[in-house]
């Protein structure tokens, strides 16, 4: 009787034993499977080196058919069936390859949508850093200068009929996330009364920038700008008022704010076009411009001046 006994328990071992090892799955990429993982509710294809030979449990398979998912504390995978076999490949036994999945329910259009693997986008495979360089117009420039004598005290104001210019600005940015970035700028242009007399402006600047994703390869971006805006005004002789003046080269300087917004479309992972369109407003503009006749005396002059510059840029990522 006690020897029956040890054989129905012999028996049960071998059952259990037998079951145990039914739930290991070994991962096996060596007839050139490709592994996926789940990233943003689509599968893009990761190095499968680390994976070779893993063992996997029935817990850890989540979907067990011609795509089978299975999950691990690093996330979410897909691979083909044919890849996840039983045993260890190389113990001599053959691998044995999982028996099909009984066809859910849901439509086969939707579980082939969820299983198709897609990359990454242009946009997603780049660094963070970036630079760039933009050609714009200045448009609707508007300004006054605004004539106070030393002398008496007296002002008077009037417009300035500035002409359109050409702005040469470039940048460098570094992208804290997909949604904002900060962009260091610097920017040359002039502002022209005619086609021969101007006088050339510049200015530094800090834009912080929002941006918006409008395809897998368009971005569009917005933000404020400040910085210091410089005017160096030329040496040149001329009539105020019908007085004669004569004014010295010299730099004025002022706060600047503005804002940006453009869009931006992605050649490849590392090359942008994109337009933009800026509003710059510095703040008053003071130098000094002298009386020659018919008496001497010495005005201030105090430029006020505000513009759009509309552009395109190239930019290049690192």
């Amino acid at each position: 009787m006690r020897i029956r006994s040890l054989g129905w328990l012999g028996s049960l071992l071998c059952l259990v034993s037998s079951l145990a090892s039914a739930s290991d799955r070994t991962l096996d990429f060596s007839t050139g499977c490709k592994l996926y993982r789940l990233e943003n509710k689509a599968w893009a294809a990761e190095d499968a080196a680390a994976f070779e030979g893993m063992q996997l449990s029935n817990s850890q398979i989540l979907k067990n058919e011609k795509f089978t998912v299975f999950k691990t504390d690093q996330g979410t995978y897909g691979v083909n069936q044919k890849c996840v076999g039983a045993g260890i490949p190389g113990d001599g036994q053959p691998a044995v390859t999982a028996a099909p999945a009984t066809q859910p329910s849901k439509p086969v259009a939707r579980r082939a949508s969820a299983a198709k693997p897609r990359g990454k986008s242009l946009l997603d495979q780049r660094g963070k850093w970036a630079a760039s360089v933009a050609l714009g117009l200045n448009i609707s420039p508007k300004g006054t200068t605004k004539i106070t004598r030393a002398s008496t005290g007296a002002s008077d104001e009037a417009a300035n009929p500035y002409t359109g210019s050409f702005n040469f600005i470039g940048d460098a940015s570094y992208r804290v996330s997909h949604m904002f970035r900060v962009a260091g700028e610097i920017g040359v242009s002039q502002l022209q009364e005619s086609s021969s007399v101007g006088n050339e402006t510049s200015y530094i600047g800090i834009s912080p920038e929002f941006i918006i994703r409008g395809s897998p390869s368009l971005e569009y971006y917005f933000g404020p700008t400040v910085g210091l805006f410089f005017l160096a005004e030329n040496a040149a002789t001329g009539t105020i008022q019908g007085n004669g003046t004569a004014t010295k080269q010299q730099t004025a300087s002022s706060t600047l704010i503005g804002v940006v917004a453009g869009a931006d479309y992605a050649l490849s992972d590392q090359f942008d076009v994109g337009l933009f369109l800026r509003y710059f407003k510095p703040g008053p503009l003071k130098v000094t411009i002298q009386q020659t006749t018919p008496t001497l005396d010495t005005l201030e002059a105090v430029r006020s001046v505000s513009y759009m510059t509309f552009g395109a840029r190239f930019q290049i990522h690192f």
